[in-house]
Protein backbone atom coordinates (compact mmCIF):
# COMPACT_ATOMS: atom_id res chain seq x y z
CA UNK A 1 0.00 0.00 0.00
CA UNK A 2 1.44 2.96 -1.00
CA UNK A 3 0.31 6.95 -2.24
CA UNK A 4 0.20 7.21 -5.85
CA UNK A 5 2.47 9.82 -7.13
CA UNK A 6 1.16 13.01 -9.42
CA UNK A 7 2.97 10.98 -12.11
CA UNK A 8 0.75 7.84 -11.79
CA UNK A 9 -2.48 9.68 -11.74
CA UNK A 10 -4.42 11.86 -13.99
CA UNK A 11 -8.14 12.65 -14.30
CA UNK A 12 -8.60 13.02 -18.26
CA UNK A 13 -12.59 14.05 -18.38
CA UNK A 14 -16.20 13.71 -16.85
CA UNK A 15 -17.11 15.80 -14.06
CA UNK A 16 -13.80 15.83 -12.02
CA UNK A 17 -12.30 16.64 -15.33
CA UNK A 18 -14.62 19.87 -15.66
CA UNK A 19 -13.59 21.01 -12.11
CA UNK A 20 -9.79 20.66 -12.98
CA UNK A 21 -10.21 22.83 -15.91
CA UNK A 22 -12.27 25.17 -13.74
CA UNK A 23 -9.78 25.53 -11.38
CA UNK A 24 -6.81 25.88 -13.79
CA UNK A 25 -8.33 28.43 -15.87
CA UNK A 26 -10.47 30.66 -13.43
CA UNK A 27 -10.29 29.71 -9.86
CA UNK A 28 -6.98 29.75 -9.29
CA UNK A 29 -6.30 33.26 -10.12
CA UNK A 30 -9.52 34.42 -8.87
CA UNK A 31 -7.64 32.84 -5.23
CA UNK A 32 -4.43 35.14 -6.30
CA UNK A 33 -6.55 37.98 -6.43
CA UNK A 34 -8.10 37.44 -3.19
CA UNK A 35 -4.59 36.89 -1.46
CA UNK A 36 -3.35 39.79 -2.59
CA UNK A 37 -6.57 41.90 -1.94
CA UNK A 38 -6.47 40.52 2.35
CA UNK A 39 -2.66 41.94 1.74
CA UNK A 40 -1.63 38.04 2.34
CA UNK A 41 1.10 38.58 -0.28
CA UNK A 42 1.85 41.83 1.00
CA UNK A 43 2.77 41.03 4.75
CA UNK A 44 5.83 38.43 2.86
CA UNK A 45 6.85 41.81 1.01
CA UNK A 46 6.72 43.34 4.20
CA UNK A 47 8.68 40.88 5.60
CA UNK A 48 11.22 41.31 2.74
CA UNK A 49 11.84 45.09 2.97
CA UNK A 50 10.54 45.49 -0.19
CA UNK A 51 7.05 47.52 1.05
CA UNK A 52 6.21 49.72 3.75
CA UNK A 53 3.31 48.75 5.78
CA UNK A 54 1.11 47.12 8.36
CA UNK A 55 1.32 43.11 8.53
CA UNK A 56 -2.87 42.20 7.81
CA UNK A 57 -4.58 38.49 8.97
CA UNK A 58 -4.50 36.65 11.51
CA UNK A 59 -1.21 34.71 12.60
CA UNK A 60 -1.76 31.79 10.31
CA UNK A 61 -2.44 33.80 6.99
CA UNK A 62 0.90 32.89 5.86
CA UNK A 63 -0.36 29.18 5.12
CA UNK A 64 -3.17 30.57 2.78
CA UNK A 65 -0.39 31.34 0.61
CA UNK A 66 1.11 28.07 0.51
CA UNK A 67 -1.61 26.15 0.17
CA UNK A 68 -2.40 28.40 -2.77
CA UNK A 69 1.77 27.34 -4.24
CA UNK A 70 0.61 23.67 -3.61
CA UNK A 71 -2.11 23.89 -5.79
CA UNK A 72 -0.66 26.16 -8.50
CA UNK A 73 1.82 23.72 -9.11
CA UNK A 74 -0.43 20.90 -9.09
CA UNK A 75 -2.46 22.88 -11.34
CA UNK A 76 0.91 23.22 -13.70
CA UNK A 77 1.65 19.75 -13.85
CA UNK A 78 -1.49 18.75 -16.04
CA UNK A 79 -2.20 22.15 -17.64
CA UNK A 80 0.21 24.29 -19.26
CA UNK A 81 -0.40 28.11 -18.11
CA UNK A 82 2.89 30.80 -18.54
CA UNK A 83 0.38 33.15 -16.57
CA UNK A 84 0.69 30.96 -13.95
CA UNK A 85 3.34 30.19 -14.29
CA UNK A 86 5.25 33.83 -13.86
CA UNK A 87 2.76 33.77 -10.89
CA UNK A 88 4.57 31.17 -9.14
CA UNK A 89 8.29 31.97 -10.06
CA UNK A 90 7.44 35.29 -8.73
CA UNK A 91 5.92 34.46 -5.16
CA UNK A 92 8.90 31.54 -5.38
CA UNK A 93 11.34 34.36 -5.62
CA UNK A 94 9.59 36.97 -3.04
CA UNK A 95 9.71 33.93 -0.63
CA UNK A 96 13.31 33.73 -0.99
CA UNK A 97 13.77 37.13 -0.34
CA UNK A 98 11.36 37.04 2.80
CA UNK A 99 13.21 33.95 4.75
CA UNK A 100 15.62 34.96 7.19
CA UNK A 101 18.93 33.89 6.98
CA UNK A 102 18.84 30.88 9.22
CA UNK A 103 15.52 29.72 7.57
CA UNK A 104 13.24 31.25 9.57
CA UNK A 105 9.96 32.46 7.87
CA UNK A 106 6.57 33.39 9.80
CA UNK A 107 5.45 37.20 8.70
CA UNK A 108 3.61 37.47 11.54
CA UNK A 109 6.40 37.11 14.19
CA UNK A 110 8.83 38.58 12.07
CA UNK A 111 7.06 41.55 11.38
CA UNK A 112 4.92 42.50 14.62
CA UNK A 113 7.40 40.67 16.95
CA UNK A 114 10.95 40.71 15.35
CA UNK A 115 13.42 38.48 17.28
CA UNK A 116 10.68 36.35 18.78
CA UNK A 117 10.04 33.00 17.60
CA UNK A 118 8.66 29.56 18.37
CA UNK A 119 6.06 31.27 20.87
CA UNK A 120 3.08 29.82 21.93
CA UNK A 121 3.06 26.78 19.71
CA UNK A 122 -0.43 25.26 21.32
CA UNK A 123 -2.20 28.40 20.13
CA UNK A 124 -0.17 29.82 17.24
CA UNK A 125 1.05 28.29 14.27
CA UNK A 126 4.58 28.37 12.93
CA UNK A 127 5.22 24.86 12.84
CA UNK A 128 1.90 24.90 10.84
CA UNK A 129 2.62 27.37 8.30
CA UNK A 130 5.90 26.03 7.49
CA UNK A 131 4.04 22.44 7.42
CA UNK A 132 2.59 23.68 4.20
CA UNK A 133 5.00 26.33 2.93
CA UNK A 134 7.26 22.42 2.68
CA UNK A 135 4.40 20.54 0.94
CA UNK A 136 3.78 23.40 -1.26
CA UNK A 137 7.71 23.12 -2.06
CA UNK A 138 7.46 19.04 -2.34
CA UNK A 139 4.63 19.39 -4.62
CA UNK A 140 6.47 22.22 -7.01
CA UNK A 141 9.92 19.72 -7.45
CA UNK A 142 7.61 16.88 -8.37
CA UNK A 143 5.60 18.41 -11.18
CA UNK A 144 8.24 20.95 -12.01
CA UNK A 145 12.12 19.55 -11.45
CA UNK A 146 13.09 22.86 -10.12
CA UNK A 147 14.86 23.42 -6.84
CA UNK A 148 14.18 27.16 -5.56
CA UNK A 149 11.54 26.32 -3.72
CA UNK A 150 13.12 23.18 -2.15
CA UNK A 151 15.90 24.93 -1.08
CA UNK A 152 13.52 27.41 0.90
CA UNK A 153 11.48 24.18 2.48
CA UNK A 154 15.10 22.82 3.19
CA UNK A 155 16.57 25.90 5.07
CA UNK A 156 13.18 26.39 6.88
CA UNK A 157 13.62 22.10 8.41
CA UNK A 158 16.71 22.41 8.92
CA UNK A 159 16.11 25.49 11.20
CA UNK A 160 13.31 22.80 13.07
CA UNK A 161 16.24 20.10 13.17
CA UNK A 162 18.78 21.73 14.37
CA UNK A 163 16.40 23.74 17.15
CA UNK A 164 14.28 20.39 17.86
CA UNK A 165 15.38 17.49 17.46
CA UNK A 166 16.21 17.43 21.10
CA UNK A 167 13.52 19.03 22.36
CA UNK A 168 11.17 18.42 25.01
CA UNK A 169 7.28 17.35 24.59
CA UNK A 170 6.60 20.98 25.08
CA UNK A 171 7.67 21.95 21.65
CA UNK A 172 5.09 20.27 20.02
CA UNK A 173 2.79 21.98 17.78
CA UNK A 174 -0.72 22.98 18.40
CA UNK A 175 -2.07 22.29 14.92
CA UNK A 176 -0.22 19.23 13.47
CA UNK A 177 0.80 19.27 9.85
CA UNK A 178 4.27 19.55 10.16
CA UNK A 179 4.25 16.20 10.50
CA UNK A 180 3.08 15.03 7.49
CA UNK A 181 5.49 17.93 5.52
CA UNK A 182 8.87 16.20 7.26
CA UNK A 183 7.39 12.93 5.99
CA UNK A 184 7.20 14.03 2.23
CA UNK A 185 10.64 16.10 2.67
CA UNK A 186 12.18 13.50 3.73
CA UNK A 187 10.82 11.34 0.83
CA UNK A 188 11.88 14.02 -2.09
CA UNK A 189 15.22 14.27 -0.63
CA UNK A 190 16.33 11.35 1.41
CA UNK A 191 17.27 13.42 4.74
CA UNK A 192 16.88 11.02 7.26
CA UNK A 193 17.11 14.20 10.21
CA UNK A 194 13.32 15.38 8.25
CA UNK A 195 12.31 11.74 9.02
CA UNK A 196 13.59 11.12 12.41
CA UNK A 197 12.53 15.02 13.53
CA UNK A 198 8.59 13.68 12.17
CA UNK A 199 8.85 10.68 13.82
CA UNK A 200 9.94 12.64 17.42
CA UNK A 201 6.94 15.35 17.13
CA UNK A 202 4.36 12.35 16.47
CA UNK A 203 5.67 10.22 19.57
CA UNK A 204 6.25 13.22 21.89
CA UNK A 205 2.62 14.31 21.30
CA UNK A 206 0.60 14.06 24.76
CA UNK A 207 3.28 14.12 27.20
CA UNK A 208 3.50 17.73 28.30
CA UNK A 209 3.48 17.84 32.22
CA UNK A 210 1.25 20.39 33.68
CA UNK A 211 -0.66 20.56 29.91
CA UNK A 212 -3.79 22.76 31.04
CA UNK A 213 -1.83 25.37 33.01
CA UNK A 214 0.88 25.53 30.29
CA UNK A 215 -2.28 26.01 27.69
CA UNK A 216 -4.46 28.22 29.76
CA UNK A 217 -0.65 30.32 29.81
CA UNK A 218 0.12 30.09 26.16
CA UNK A 219 -4.25 31.01 25.49
CA UNK A 220 -3.59 34.36 27.76
CA UNK A 221 0.31 35.40 26.14
CA UNK A 222 -0.86 34.91 22.78
CA UNK A 223 -4.59 37.11 23.12
CA UNK A 224 -1.87 39.50 24.96
CA UNK A 225 0.15 39.84 21.59
CA UNK A 226 -2.99 40.11 19.21
CA UNK A 227 -3.94 43.18 21.86
CA UNK A 228 -0.47 44.16 21.15
CA UNK A 229 -1.18 44.09 17.55
CA UNK A 230 -4.40 46.01 17.47
CA UNK A 231 -2.84 48.86 19.07
CA UNK A 232 -0.14 48.60 16.69
CA UNK A 233 -2.80 48.67 14.16
CA UNK A 234 -4.64 51.71 15.61
CA UNK A 235 -1.50 53.76 15.88
CA UNK A 236 -0.49 52.99 12.13
CA UNK A 237 -4.06 54.04 10.65
CA UNK A 238 -3.75 57.49 12.94
CA UNK A 239 -0.27 57.64 10.61
CA UNK A 240 -1.50 56.21 7.46
CA UNK A 241 -4.86 57.87 7.40
CA UNK A 242 -5.16 56.63 3.77
CA UNK A 243 -4.65 52.97 4.76
CA UNK A 244 -7.33 50.39 3.80
CA UNK A 245 -8.04 47.60 6.11
CA UNK A 246 -9.35 44.93 4.50
CA UNK A 247 -12.34 43.80 6.05
CA UNK A 248 -14.38 40.62 5.72
CA UNK A 249 -17.64 39.81 4.68
CA UNK A 250 -19.86 39.96 7.38
CA UNK A 251 -20.19 36.13 8.72
CA UNK A 252 -24.16 33.49 8.19
CA UNK A 253 -25.69 34.69 11.37
CA UNK A 254 -25.55 31.06 13.82
CA UNK A 255 -26.88 30.29 17.19
CA UNK A 256 -24.03 29.26 19.33
CA UNK A 257 -25.59 26.97 22.09
CA UNK A 258 -25.00 28.04 26.03
CA UNK A 259 -22.97 25.06 26.03
CA UNK A 260 -20.32 25.34 23.32
CA UNK A 261 -18.21 28.08 25.13
CA UNK A 262 -17.70 25.55 28.32
CA UNK A 263 -17.45 22.83 26.42
CA UNK A 264 -14.86 24.33 23.90
CA UNK A 265 -12.80 25.28 26.60
CA UNK A 266 -12.78 22.26 28.49
CA UNK A 267 -11.36 20.29 25.23
CA UNK A 268 -8.66 22.85 24.76
CA UNK A 269 -7.53 22.76 28.67
CA UNK A 270 -7.28 18.69 28.49
CA UNK A 271 -5.53 18.40 25.55
CA UNK A 272 -8.17 16.83 23.37
CA UNK A 273 -9.28 19.83 21.16
CA UNK A 274 -5.28 19.73 19.72
CA UNK A 275 -4.61 15.75 20.70
CA UNK A 276 -2.43 16.34 23.47
CA UNK A 277 -4.78 14.38 26.24
CA UNK A 278 -2.59 11.37 25.45
CA UNK A 279 0.21 9.80 23.56
CA UNK A 280 -0.96 9.26 19.71
CA UNK A 281 -0.57 5.52 19.99
CA UNK A 282 -2.81 5.38 22.74
CA UNK A 283 -5.23 7.20 21.35
CA UNK A 284 -8.86 5.33 20.50
CA UNK A 285 -10.78 7.48 18.31
CA UNK A 286 -11.48 10.58 17.06
CA UNK A 287 -12.06 13.73 18.92
CA UNK A 288 -10.93 17.07 19.58
CA UNK A 289 -10.50 19.73 16.53
CA UNK A 290 -11.34 17.45 13.78
CA UNK A 291 -8.72 18.95 10.74
CA UNK A 292 -5.81 18.64 13.81
CA UNK A 293 -6.64 14.78 14.34
CA UNK A 294 -6.93 13.80 10.50
CA UNK A 295 -3.62 15.93 10.07
CA UNK A 296 -1.92 13.63 12.88
CA UNK A 297 -3.53 10.47 12.27
CA UNK A 298 -2.59 10.65 8.51
CA UNK A 299 1.09 11.30 9.54
CA UNK A 300 1.08 8.43 12.17
CA UNK A 301 -0.34 6.19 8.90
CA UNK A 302 2.60 7.37 6.61
CA UNK A 303 5.45 6.08 9.46
CA UNK A 304 3.52 3.27 10.83
CA UNK A 305 3.53 2.31 6.36
CA UNK A 306 7.22 3.27 6.59
CA UNK A 307 8.19 0.99 9.41
CA UNK A 308 5.78 -1.83 8.47
CA UNK A 309 3.88 -1.46 11.92
CA UNK A 310 1.22 -3.75 10.99
CA UNK A 311 -0.31 -3.28 14.46
CA UNK A 312 -0.49 0.25 14.34
CA UNK A 313 -2.15 0.31 10.92
CA UNK A 314 -4.81 -1.94 12.25
CA UNK A 315 -5.34 0.68 14.94
CA UNK A 316 -5.71 3.40 12.47
CA UNK A 317 -8.18 1.33 10.66
CA UNK A 318 -10.20 0.97 13.86
CA UNK A 319 -9.83 4.95 14.41
CA UNK A 320 -10.91 5.63 10.49
CA UNK A 321 -14.18 3.08 10.85
CA UNK A 322 -14.87 4.54 14.22
CA UNK A 323 -14.94 8.26 12.36
CA UNK A 324 -16.77 7.83 9.30
CA UNK A 325 -19.19 5.52 10.88
CA UNK A 326 -20.32 7.44 14.04
CA UNK A 327 -18.73 10.63 13.69
CA UNK A 328 -19.46 12.05 10.16
CA UNK A 329 -22.02 13.49 8.08
CA UNK A 330 -23.11 11.62 4.49
CA UNK A 331 -21.78 14.18 2.90
CA UNK A 332 -18.23 13.83 3.98
CA UNK A 333 -18.05 16.26 6.20
CA UNK A 334 -16.48 15.58 9.80
CA UNK A 335 -16.42 18.59 12.95
CA UNK A 336 -20.08 19.19 13.66
CA UNK A 337 -19.38 20.85 17.12
CA UNK A 338 -19.91 24.64 16.87
CA UNK A 339 -16.94 26.85 17.80
CA UNK A 340 -14.37 24.37 17.98
CA UNK A 341 -14.58 22.68 15.00
CA UNK A 342 -14.62 19.29 16.89
CA UNK A 343 -16.07 16.05 17.02
CA UNK A 344 -19.27 15.66 18.83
Amino acid sequence: MREPTIHEAKITGGFWGEKQRLNADHAIFYQWQKLEATRCIDNFRIAAGMLSGFREGFFFADSDAYKWLDAASRIMFHFSNPDLKILVDDFIDLLAKAQQSDGYLYTYNQIHFPGQRWVDLQVEHEFYCLGHLIEAAVSHFETTAETKLLAVAQKAADLLVKDFSDSIPDFTDGHEEIEIALIKLWKATDNIEYLALAKAFVERRGTIKLFPFKMLSQVLDSGRRMKLVDKKRELWLIEHPDHNTFKLPERNKNIVPLWAGPRFAISALTGKYNQQHKPASEQKKAEGHSVRFCYLKTAEAMLAQIQGQENRIKQLREIWTQMVTRRMYVTGGIGSLPLSEGFG
